[in-house]
């Protein structure tokens, strides 16, 4: 006998209920966790002074737990902290700022200019790779840009199927893009800023050489997209989803123009 489907579908927790229970289990931690501490020095740097640890010097300390009230405070005084304070604030600023810009349609606008663009000048075909992996790549350095980049499949994918390419193309272009600007981000809040802030390193120090890293990182990325759709191009079996059906084809209409 089979069994109905339920007639309320399943919603994920709201972000503030699973930061609160994150956050109660940190207050719980601190009365259940052994306390210890390392000895820390102050070192001169070039950016100035900061505190270092102490390498095998870890020993118990006496517990301070967190009362009960601290669950209510906590979120407060990490918003007075001044480390803490610029991380937030950047985070807000930014992706309040792509909020808007998604939500005016620029985005999508751009995608559909770039590919009539390059149906209307066939020499600039090669150029729509690079061009969009780029950008995805450079949010991912700025803001973080990573689980976002969902929303957009469904107008890389018919794009790359309407340019003459497969699926994995148009999948490829903002994750690969996103995920190696995620990686060698040089001014990701999320994990530049927060490990950053950890350390009582200055803010976003350090950025010449992770602009380098991130650079590399996203060249190599789009040789290795670009060299997949040429393969394509020369030979259409080529493609990992040869013989699986037409996955993702003109999915939305894109490839009929708009």
């Amino acid at each position: 006998m089979t069994q109905k489907p339920s007639s309320k579908a399943r919603k994920a927790p709201d972000a503030l209920l699973i930061i609160a229970a994150v956050l109660a289990f940190a207050v719980a931690c601190t009365w259940l966790v052994p306390s210890g501490a390392f000895e820390r020095v102050e070192v001169q740097t070039e950016a100035g002074t900061r505190t270092a640890v102490v390498p095998g010097t870890y020993h118990a300390v006496d517990a301070t737990p967190v009362p009960w009230w601290g669950f209510f405070t906590a979120p407060v005084k990490g918003f007075t902290d001044h480390q803490a304070a610029m991380i937030i604030a950047f985070v807000l600023l930014i992706g309040g700022a792509f909020a808007v810009l998604n939500a005016t349609g620029a985005i999508d606008a751009a995608l559909y200019r770039v590919l009539r663009s390059a149906r209307e000048h066939p020499g600039r075909k090669k150029l729509v790779i690079p061009a969009l992996m780029l950008a995805f790549s450079i949010g991912g350095n700025t803001f973080g840009m990573a689980e976002e980049v969902l929303v957009f499949l469904m107008i890389t994918i018919p794009l790359a199927r309407s340019l003459g390419w497969d699926a994995v193309v148009g999948v490829a272009i903002p994750f690969l893009g996103s995920g190696v600007g995620f990686a060698g981000a040089a001014f990701n809040p999320f994990t530049v800023g927060i490990a950053q802030g950890l350390s009582e390193l200055p803010l976003f120090s350090g950025w010449e050489f992770r602009m380098v890293m991130w650079a590399v990182l996203t060249g190599i990325a789009i040789i290795f997209v670009m060299r997949y759709a040429a393969r394509i191009e020369r030979d259409p079996k080529a493609s990992i989803l040869h013989g699986h059906g037409d996955a993702g084809a003109d999915v939305g209409g894109l490839g009929k123009g708009r």
